[in-house]
């Protein structure tokens, strides 16, 4: 019997996994990385069809509201509300077409999206801190844009449920799973929107959209903060 050629065992061992392991890892990859691209369009269109055209008639309509009021000689208080009203109504509106870009056009990159992702908050105002811990250059490209997409929608609700109140991002990037938290103060009682004011869609949305890449979210109060959580590991 011919001897195996010498080294052929460790030269074996260094070439990695099998050609067909190899592929179906990276057909895998470029399934999840389409799924969250396509995901990331749906929310897109989803926040500018329904959310921006909602806004944006909403404005318009406090706009006569408030010529009629005033014409007529209404309350000042009246004035005064719906004067407010169309303010949130306005910024609203903005924050959702600045989520759109976001989602649109995030660079590659879990600390470039995050980055992106900070700076536009702060141009609307909001105090948001980041920390990025561990090897981020490890996060898969899909697993980062997903969470780049939680984080955009986590400051959203931030920022409407909880206006003005400061908001800290975490990125704990392992070895095999990266870990998302952004947490930020609860209002006060008198602050909060009423029960069923602004919907009941995000979480669910933002749950599924973890579950493309294998995720796992949850979000409630603790100690004075709302925080959302989410777990998404590399495989």
């Amino acid at each position: 019997m011919t001897p195996p050629p010498r080294g052929g065992v460790r030269a074996a061992a260094r070439a990695g996994p099998p050609l067909d392991r190899r592929t179906e890892r990276g057909a895998a990859e470029r399934r999840a990385e389409h799924a969250v691209q396509e995901e990331r369009a749906r929310i897109a269109r989803d926040i500018h069809d329904v959310l921006a055209h909602s806004l944006g008639g909403l404005v318009i309509q406090l706009d006569a509201l408030e010529a009629v009021s005033v014409a007529r000689g209404a309350d000042e208080d009246v004035v005064a509300r719906v004067r407010g009203v169309r303010v949130m109504a306005a910024d609203g509106l903005v924050a959702a077409k600045h989520a759109v870009d976001a989602l649109r056009r995030l660079p590659a990159g879990i600390d470039a999206a995050l980055g992106e992702i900070v700076t536009g908050a702060r141009a609307l105002g909001m105090t948001v801190d980041v920390d990025v811990r561990g090897e981020s250059a490890r996060v898969p490209v899909p697993v980062g844009e997903v969470i780049a997409s939680l984080t955009v929608e986590a400051l959203t609700n931030a920022r409407k449920h909880a206006p003005g109140t400061p908001a800290t991002i975490t990125v704990v990037a392992g070895r095999d799973a990266v870990l998302l938290r952004v947490a930020n103060r609860l209002a006060p009682p008198a602050e909060r929107p009423e029960p069923g004011i602004s919907g009941g869609h995000g979480m669910p949305g933002m749950r599924e959209r973890a579950e493309i890449v294998g995720g796992r979210l949850t979000a409630g109060p603790a100690e004075g903060e709302w925080i959302v959580e989410c777990r998404v590991p590399y495989e």
